[in-house]
């Protein structure tokens, strides 16, 4: 995708600096300096945007919506096009709290992914402190699949194991397990690589009447064992979501293995 959005960038960018009389280049004015003048991104599309190094300090405003009646998550990808250094981002939700994604990126380009709840508009800030820079910002939004009790994405037979993603930080994903016999079962958990020493992989294990019978959470790395009583046939449901802190990490994979004695 990012091979593509550089060569659509670079041809936006050609055409726009060919404007005005005689063929000389002319440079609109941008007015999203604030967050109450932030310039509107809408799903599947991007914006260019530059900065002067008399601007940069104050930088660049930009928004996107989840216009859904559904959670949502946000991919948002900034590449450097032009300047002296890469530029500084930040993203807000609309009380001015920040999500916690924030950092610099490169020509290469830099892929963010938020979660959105239905109807929400996310706020972003490019800056460079002292440097012009050129840069452009693409955002597509997916709904997320709802994934609930009565949503799960299929069922799964014990005995086998189950790999997932959280991909973001209100990703939350539900498995409906059905046991093949009468038993003990033992669940196996473990986050192979999701958070950090202040970041881990929560868990809620739930009995056949939806009964919430054991939660906790696995630090990076770990593996948690959870043993539960079932019924052949009478299906179990575990619950997975990441619980992030400041210097987060939005996404990790896991493994849920079942055993029943």
């Amino acid at each position: 995708m990012k091979r593509v959005l550089g060569l659509v960038m670079a041809a936006v960018l050609t055409v726009s600096s060919l404007g005005g009389f005689g063929g000389l280049k002319v440079k609109a004015a941008e007015t999203n300096v604030s967050r109450e003048t932030a310039l509107e991104i809408g799903n599947d599309d991007f914006k260019t945007g530059s900065l002067t190094k008399e601007e940069s300090k104050v930088g660049r405003w930009y928004k996107f919506t989840n216009y859904s009646n559904q959670c949502s998550y946000a991919e948002v990808t900034m590449s450097h096009t032009d300047g002296d250094v890469w530029p500084n981002f930040a993203f807000y939700y609309k009380n001015g709290k920040a999500t916690g994604h924030s950092g610099f990126f490169t020509g290469d380009g830099e892929t963010v992914v938020i979660g959105m709840e239905a109807h929400e508009t996310i706020y972003l800030h490019i800056h460079s402190d002292g440097w012009r820079s050129g840069f452009s910002t693409y955002v597509k939004i997916t709904p997320e699949e709802p994934n609930d009790f009565k949503t799960a994405k299929k069922t799964y037979k014990s005995g086998k194991n189950i790999y997932g993603t959280i991909e973001h930080d209100k990703d939350v994903d539900f498995f409906k397990i059905k046991p093949k016999k009468t038993g003990t079962m033992t669940i196996k958990i473990t986050n192979n690589d999701l958070g950090n020493d202040l970041s881990h992989l929560k868990y809620t294990v739930f009995n056949k009447s939806k009964r919430a019978k054991a939660n906790g959470s696995i630090d990076y790395g770990k593996t948690k064992k959870i043993k539960l009583k079932v019924k052949k046939n009478q299906p179990i449901y575990i619950k997975l979501e990441g619980y992030f802190f400041c210097a987060r990490r939005e996404n990790g994979t896991y493994v849920i293995g079942t055993k029943i004695k």
